[in-house]
């Protein structure tokens, strides 16, 4: 029994890089540190996104003599520092939730994690096949990685290389044929091939090569700009064309303070939250109460803009539990206006004295007022649309991906008590993806009714592509996405938010209405343009105007999704399998 546990010990310490090993390929971790440092002039709010053109060839050439086990760590240094960057401003949550502090390393280790297992998987390939094979490998290795990084349920497509192109509208485009992992793929690309010609002039041959692979790069980012601007050209033409309608757009930022939202519903003392509740009501009427009659299509408000426990019980015994019976009084004001509302809060299904799901309050409380267990909770909204009688007691839509960390603990809570007692957050449940919600827009009698697809989703749900790509799938006009970004109002965190959110309008071409507690509520083109913003933290409401086409259509991203991604992920796998059992075989 011995034996294998030294094996299996020694295995695990032979990884580990030594002092020696360090010291030896300490320029490597100094450009890779560098790279990782600088990649961050590529995004928000500098926007330099040819520094991503560059700025990776100090890494590769830090690791174009490092063994693949040297490579892993350099890359995880680069990849670490790099993911600080995306994760470094979550640290303003620690006024709610000091856990925070716990979790910021790690989550940047996990994202250099997958950059740290790219980067030793192409070093690795690259020792063991001819130069043109070699670079088409690194960049479908990269793919791949980015693409496995995008799913399962610690997804959180954040800070991807490729999403460093946000500042560069034509090749930003790319995204709509193979996702972000494919422009990430082809900065990889550019980036390998430009220290390769570093290096052979330095040697003083082979030039003629890695001129023509630079050559074939520089190409295929030419190539991608003139089909970027195309694209960008035909799709505002489109958008202004007779295949497109207006849609009036009033999108109300409650601008509350977070801390007094986070006391609405958290605070011990129930009068505490019952006043808190009631003045973030108040102020919402007040801001809808601006609105005029028959100047919008459609009011959209943030993510939870109601904090009251149970917005979505019967209407009685709210206003005798709350004082008042909140969506129905929503909806009054709904008919009275003839506008539709879109409106956040908490959805709940109770459960009976057997332990059946129930919408019904009534079935899901005892005599003591104590729900029944089974209860289970939802960040949800609700399309409120003139001629309604009643409001549904199931939600319009209810939040299909939950944030990992923030609203669930992927795998861990299965432990009893971890979610709630350790890392300290509630637990909500997932809903059901949904086709896209219907309403009618018409601007006068005269004119025709237009049908409007709406395809929802709730705060960090707007990272997910999957999410956007199956509403595009079923014909979304628009996108309407609710957030509350105020947890992280004095950082870069809403900024970064929404950036990352911009790209799903380029994958799809679908416009975007996205409405926030504090920022950034804005119009996103569906070529991913901000058409029109308000400040952040203000309190204030945008009313604007989005075109919409009556047939969106497919982008090419639509049609096939990440396949090309996950075939490039099994591709490099199947690869490098081989490559190691031809290094066995010669060997032997």
């Amino acid at each position: 029994m011995s034996a294998p546990r030294q094996t299996w010990w020694r295995r695990v310490v032979s990884v580990l890089p030594s002092v020696a090993e360090i010291s030896t390929h300490r320029a490597a971790f100094a450009w890779a540190a560098l790279s990782g440092l600088v990649l961050r002039l590529a995004f928000q709010p500098m926007h330099w996104s040819f520094v991503t053109l560059v700025m990776l060839v100090p890494l590769f050439w830090g690791l174009r003599r490092c063994p693949p086990k040297m490579a892993f760590w350099a890359g995880l240094l680069f990849g670490t520092i790099y993911g600080l960057w995306g994760v470094g401003w979550t640290t303003i949550v620690a006024r709610f939730n000091p856990m925070i502090y716990a979790g910021v390393l790690p989550a940047a280790m996990w994202w250099g994690l997958h950059q740290a297992v790219a980067l030793a998987a192409i070093v690795y390939t690259l020792r063991r096949v001819g130069p043109w094979v070699g670079l088409v490998a690194a960049m479908a290795i990269w793919w791949g990685m980015e693409y496995f990084r995008s799913v399962g349920r610690i997804a959180l497509p954040i800070g991807l290389v490729g999403h460093g192109m946000a500042g560069w509208p034509e090749m930003a485009q790319l995204a709509s044929i193979g996702g972000v992992p494919m422009i990430g793929a082809l900065i990889i690309g550019v980036n390998l091939t430009i220290m390769e010609c570093i290096a052979v002039f330095r040697a003083g041959y082979g030039h003629a090569g890695a001129l023509l692979r630079l050559a074939t790069m520089i190409a295929l980012v030419v190539a991608g700009h003139i089909y970027g601007s195309r694209v960008i050209a035909d799709t505002e033409a489109r958008y202004a064309g007779e295949d497109s309608f207006p849609v009036r757009v009033a999108m109300v930022q409650t601008g509350i303070d977070q801390m007094e939202k986070f006391n609405s519903y958290a605070n011990e003392d129930p009068a505490v939250r019952s006043e808190l509740q009631q003045k973030i009501y108040a102020s919402l009427v007040e801001q809808l109460g601006t609105v005029e009659r028959s100047s919008v299509d459609l009011v959209i408000t943030p993510e939870s803009s109601l904090t009251h426990d149970l917005v979505d019980i019967d209407a009685g015994l709210q206003r005798r539990l709350t004082g008042n019976a909140i969506l129905p009084e929503l909806l009054d004001w709904v008919n009275d206006v003839r506008i539709p509302l879109v409106v956040g809060g908490v959805d709940n299904l109770f459960a009976d004295v057997d332990g059946n799901p129930t919408e019904s309050v009534l079935e899901g409380i005892d005599s003591n007022n104590e729900f029944h267990p089974g209860r289970r909770v939802y960040g949800a909204l609700w399309l409120l649309r003139p001629g309604d009688d009643s409001v549904s007691p199931t939600a319009t839509y209810r939040k299909s991906q939950l944030m990992p960390f923030g609203e669930e603990v992927p795998y861990l809570d299965i432990i009893p008590g971890f979610q709630e007692k350790v890392v300290q957050i509630g637990a909500f449940a997932k809903g059901p993806l949904v086709p896209p919600t219907g309403m009618w827009v018409q601007h006068d009698a005269l004119e025709p009714r237009n049908e409007l697809r709406l395809g929802f989703s709730i705060c960090f749900e707007d990272l997910i592509p999957r999410l956007h790509r199956h509403y595009a799938v079923d014909g979304t006009q628009l996108y309407v996405n609710t957030t509350n970004d105020a947890w992280f109002d004095g950082s870069s965190g809403p900024g970064w938010h929404f950036e990352m959110a911009r790209w799903r309008s380029i994958e799809n071409r679908v416009p975007m209405a996205r409405c926030t507690n504090s920022g950034v509520t804005a119009i996103v083109s569906p070529t991913g343009k901000v058409l029109e913003s308000l400040p952040v933290v203000e309190k204030g409401i945008l009313s604007t105007t989005v075109r919409v086409v009556r047939s969106p259509g497919r982008t090419l991203y639509g049609r096939i999704g990440d396949l090309p991604g996950l075939l490039c992920f099994l591709g490099s796998l199947a690869l490098l399998m081989g490559l190691r059992k031809t290094k066995t075989g010669t060997a032997e």
